[in-house]
């Protein structure tokens, strides 16, 4: 399996809007993935702030809330394994995992 932290990738998590933005100050990412429903403070009034902070105006910004069926259908597609973990008031987290090979049959 692909796991992204593994390949070297660093990957960090945020749990609402606000966190998102502490990390995005804290350490200027090279894409943000997020979705629309977050605690605290929502993923259009984060986009809207990273867009119109100069440190992070021109990093790449994904998701909505339909990435996530996008996700899921190539995850599944691929032969992947998709886990998905809610907490009310918290958000939720999506992790996945892909083989390194391509699907099995």
């Amino acid at each position: 399996m692909l796991h992204l932290e593994r390949e070297g990738f660093r990957c960090r998590t945020a749990s609402n809007g606000a966190e998102a933005l502490r990390e995005a100050k804290h350490a200027v990412p090279d894409l943000v993935v997020l979705d629309l429903m977050l605690p605290v403070i929502d993923g259009l009034e984060v986009c809207r702030r990273l867009r119109g902070d100069e440190g992070t105006t021109a990093v790449p910004i994904g998701g909505t809330g339909l990435g996530l069926a996008i996700v899921k259908h190539l995850v599944l597609a691929h032969g992947g394994e998709l886990w998905i973990e809610s907490e009310p008031g918290r958000g939720t987290t999506v992790r996945f995992a892909l083989p390194s090979s391509g699907p099995t049959a």
